[in-house]
């Protein structure tokens, strides 16, 4: 490999203090992040993301006002925002995730990251907080700064942004790699 460039290698989940994970990536070239929930904790996701999930978690579908979702359909999300909650007032859940295609999973902290442009239809999921502040996705211009940067760049004039919430799970296909030096 080049100097300068690295394989990336998914982070492990931080974990609660009983020893839970907070998510899991499981397979190797085409991933499903797996999520344990507690009683009322929430996933968000967009249509067709849903691999399985266990018998206490419930599916809700809406549209979060005119602007945010035409903001989603920009950056290549669905009409509906689905949110899936552990209804159980006991037991843990668990929900599975899995992108529409053969890749790998790429989970990003939002609350150190900031904001994120990604290509159109990369994000894949993300965790609720407890307080309802989830990963807001919508649709953002290039970044590139020239014309040559549009045309040639191989991204799309329109990109999906990613912002706040708590952890967000970004679909990417083929092999990740990290530029380690600048």
């Amino acid at each position: 490999m080049l100097p300068g460039f690295e394989l990336w290698v998914p982070p492990k989940s931080q974990k609660y203090d009983d020893g839970m994970p907070i998510w899991e990536i499981l397979g190797t070239d085409a991933q499903i992040v797996q999520i344990p929930l507690r009683p009322g904790r929430k996933v968000m996701c967009f249509s067709g993301a849903m691999c399985y999930m266990s018998n206490d978690v419930t599916m809700e579908a809406k549209l979060a006002g005119l602007g945010k979702t035409f903001g989603r359909l920009v950056g290549g999300g669905s009409l509906f925002q689905l949110t899936f909650t552990n209804n159980s007032q006991v037991s843990n859940g668990f929900i599975a995730m899995t992108p529409d295609y053969p890749g790998v999973v790429v989970p990003i902290n939002m609350s150190t990251s900031g904001k994120i442009l990604a290509q159109r239809d990369s994000f894949l999921c993300s965790t609720v907080e407890l307080g309802e502040d989830t990963t807001e996705v919508g649709g953002a211009f290039n970044p590139s700064t020239s014309v040559s940067g549009f045309c040639c760049s191989g991204i799309d004039f329109l990109v999906q942004s990613l912002e706040r919430g708590q952890y967000a799970f970004v679909m990417a296909m083929g092999t990740v790699i990290t530029k380690v030096h600048f």
